[in-house]
C-alpha cells in the first residue's frame, strides 16, 4: 500500500527488496493518489479495488499454491486509508478480516494536522513545473477546502486520517493479535512520531504483538533509503515471529520491543 502520489522509481526499490527475500512470493501493489484522499468517497474506492479483492480470494482458494500467509505494508497516511479501505470491502464479500499475517506500517498513522497534511499532499502533486511552483497553496487550498466540509457537512471525526487510525484497530477488519511492526522517525516532518508511538501503544492494550523501528534522521517514508539494514531487518524477523506463532511457538503477545532486534517474544 503506496504513500500517496509514490513514483514507480521509488516503489521498484521495495519491491526488488522483497523479490530478494521471498523470491517465490507473488507481489501485488495497490497505489493510492491525491484524488483517493481528498476527493474520492470510500464506496468509489472499495468498488475500484474490486479486482484486488478477486485476485487475493483466487490465491487463497488455489490449492495449487503454497500459503505461508501475507505481509501488508503500509506507506503514509495515503496506504493507511487504502489498506482500510481494501480491508473493508474484503469484509463485504467475504464477511472475514482482511487475511494478512504481518503488517508493517512506515510512517503512520497520525492524526489529522493541517499543516503537516498540507506538506504531505504538496509533496504527492505531479511534477509538473507549474504545480511545483504553487504546490504548497494549491495544498493549503484544497485541504482547506477539504477540511471545511468535514467540519460543516460530513462530520470532523469521518477525514480520512482519524478514520483510518480507528480501522486499523478493528478486530472486524485486521486481526489485532497478529505481529505488527512500526517504523517511523523522529525527524519525521510530515506525520509525528507521537502519535505512531501511541497508536502502538492503543494496540497494546488490545493485546497487540508490537515491534517498533524507531529511526533517528531519516524523512517521511525515507527510512529504508536512510538506515536500509535496520528496517529490512525489522520487517524480516517480524516475519520469522509471525511463521513461529503458526507453528504454536510460544510467545508473550503484549510486550513492546522498542527500537529493533527481537520482535515480542
Amino acid at each position: 500500500m503506496t504513500w500517496t502520489g509514490a513514483y514507480g522509481q521509488h516503489i521498484s526499490k521495495y519491491i526488488s527488496a522483497y523479490a530478494s527475500m521471498f523470491p517465490t512470493s507473488r507481489v501485488l501493489i495497490i497505489t493510492t493518489s491525491a484524488k483517493d484522499i481528498v476527493w474520492r468517497s470510500s464506496t468509489c474506492k472499495q468498488k475500484r479495488l474490486q479486482p484486488a479483492i478477486e485476485y487475493m480470494t483466487h490465491l487463497y482458494e488455489c490449492p495449487q499454491i503454497q500459503k505461508r500467509g501475507t505481509l501488508l505494508h503500509i506507506f503514509s497516511e495515503g496506504g493507511a486509508n487504502k489498506a482500510c479501505e481494501l480491508a473493508i470491502a474484503y469484509h463485504a464479500v467475504t464477511s472475514t478480516q482482511l487475511p494478512v499475517s504481518v503488517m508493517c506500517l512506515d510512517s503512520t498513522p497520525g492524526h489529522p494536522r493541517f499543516l503537516r497534511l498540507c506538506s504531505a499532499l504538496a509533496k504527492s502533486l505531479p511534477p509538473i513545473p507549474f504545480l511545483e511552483q504553487f504546490a504548497t497553496a494549491i495544498a493549503v487550498v484544497v485541504l482547506g477546502l477539504a477540511w471545511a466540509a468535514y467540519h460543516v457537512f460530513i462530520g470532523y471525526e469521518n477525514n480520512p486520517v482519524s478514520r483510518s487510525r480507528k480501522q486499523l484497530l478493528d478486530p472486524s477488519l485486521f486481526a489485532v493479535t497478529i505481529p505488527r511492526c512500526y517504523l517511523y522517525s523522529k525527524s519525521d516532518a510530515l506525520v509525528a512520531w507521537k502519535d505512531i508511538y501511541e497508536h502502538g501503544s492503543d494496540l497494546i492494550k488490545r493485546h497487540g504483538c508490537v515491534t517498533e523501528s524507531i529511526f533517528e534522521d531519516s524523512e517521511h517514508v525515507s527510512h529504508a533509503k536512510t538506515e536500509p539494514k535496520q528496517y529490512w531487518d525489522t520487517v524480516r524477523t517480524v516475519w520469522i515471529h509471525s511463521q513461529e506463532i503458526h507453528k504454536d511457538i510460544d510467545t508473550k503477545p503484549t510486550h513492546r520491543n522498542p527500537h529493533i532486534s527481537e520482535p515480542c517474544l
